[in-house]
């Protein structure tokens, strides 16, 4: 009997595991990574995030990061790429005070980026727990001492509680992935990454905060602006395990949608390093139709055709590249992007119709008393005397 027992339990807990690996797909080839769960949880939560480009330099400040309400969890996250062993180590102060010398609680890498002439590059990413110095309010936070041959720049994600927030589930996933379509293998995409949450029967929105490193900044006369997009798809049961057909340019899955507008002129495309170079906060935000209980999300190196010769097959989607004109033509290459980290905010609160104004209540009916006249009274009275005079009249005739 104890071993029946043994087996349904057993039974049960394998049939968890598959449910949770189901959600998350497989990488589309080797070079990429799934990213993993940091944080998760449900509650009147919201995001904030924040980031800042470090590009040539060890220190930078991230400016005026408000958050408005009581900070719950907070992640310090920095990338980069190096021909040694990266830099795990780096200072974080608040508002001008001391800095605090802080070593990561994780790092992911190394994965081989590029070759050249200075020898190989790997990438390196990581992540603090930093929630103990986030402040609520707007306040200011400089990361300084960071050491790598390149420095993508860093960046602050809060997870804060306000009572005048709807009911949500918050998920901040981190990794090391990359994409530069074209290269060995043709590593033109990220992995596909999902958010799991319960079905509701009213359409509600989905959030997304997104740290993406290696990206050029926009403008830029030389390399800024470089071709890349974004793509989801949300639904149930199974999740796509590759949205952009790897290895297969412009054959992507028809069900997934363009998360940016199709980019028209310069600055456009989904990631433009708005944070300085080489590091991009993306947001944005998505309808989570009724009864779905998952989207996924997965990033494009584009390499898109030069008008010249090529254009006549144009990206269905993305079309040609046509920012040739000022003078290069290195900002038609695709896009370099490394080191993610993905959050997503979906509501979970059933939308509450307003409450029916309830009718004017019936006043009660309240009988008045009666009070008897005087004249009434005083005929009563006589009544009454009358009748004892009676009584003891008929009690002597008995005697």
């Amino acid at each position: 009997m104890k071993n029946l027992y043994l087996k349904r339990v057993l039974a049960l807990l394998l049939a968890s595991l598959l449910l949770v690996v189901v959600v998350q797909p497989v990488a589309a080839d080797d070079t990429t990574e799934v990213l993993t769960t940091r944080w998760s949880g449900t509650g009147r939560y919201g995001i904030v995030a924040q980031g800042v480009g470090m590009d040539g330099v060890s220190s930078e400040d991230i400016l005026g990061l408000d958050v408005p309400g009581t900070v719950i969890a907070a992640y310090l996250y920095w990338s980069g790429y190096d021909t040694t062993a990266g830099d795990n180590v780096v200072s974080l102060s608040v508002d001008g005070g001391l800095a605090v010398v802080l070593t990561a609680d994780g790092s992911i890498g190394p994965l081989w980026w590029f070759t050249g002439g200075a020898g190989t590059f790997d990438r390196y990413a990581y992540w603090e727990d930093v929630t103990s110095y986030v402040l609520s309010g707007s306040h200011n936070y400089e990361v300084s001492n960071l050491s790598m041959d390149n420095h993508d720049g860093a960046g602050l994600i809060v997870v804060y509680e306000n009572a005048a927030m709807p009911v949500a589930y918050v998920e901040i996933q981190d990794g090391l992935d990359r994409g530069y379509r074209g290269w060995t293998g043709d590593r033109g995409e990220s992995a596909v990454n999902c958010f799991a949450f319960d079905a509701l029967a009213t359409p509600r929105p989905l959030d997304l905060t997104a740290f993406v490193g290696g990206i050029e900044p926009m403008p830029d006369a030389t390399y800024g602006d470089r071709p890349n997009s974004i793509w989801y798809r949300t639904g149930t049961g199974t999740t796509p395990t590759d949205m952009v057909n790897f290895g297969v340019n412009w054959n992507r899955d028809p069900l997934a949608m363009l998360l940016d507008k199709v980019p028209a002129a310069a600055g456009d495309f989904a990631l433009t390093a708005n944070d300085g170079a080489e590091w991009d906060t993306y947001t944005n935000s998505i309808v989570i139709n009724p009864g779905e209980t998952w989207a996924c999300f997965q990033l494009e190196s584009s390499e898109l055709p030069e008008p010249a010769g090529t254009c006549a097959s144009p990206d269905p989607v993305l079309g040609c590249c046509s920012q040739s004109a000022v003078g290069t033509t290195e900002k038609c290459r695709p896009a370099s992007m490394a080191g993610l980290a993905l959050a997503g905010v979906v509501e979970l609160e059933q939308p509450i119709p307003p409450e029916p104004i309830p009718p004017e209540p019936i006043p009660p009916v309240v009988e008045e008393e009666f009070v008897p006249e005087p004249g009434s009274m005083l005929l009563l009275g006589s009544g009454l005397a009358g009748l004892a005079g009676y009584a003891t009249l008929r009690w002597r005739t008995r005697e």
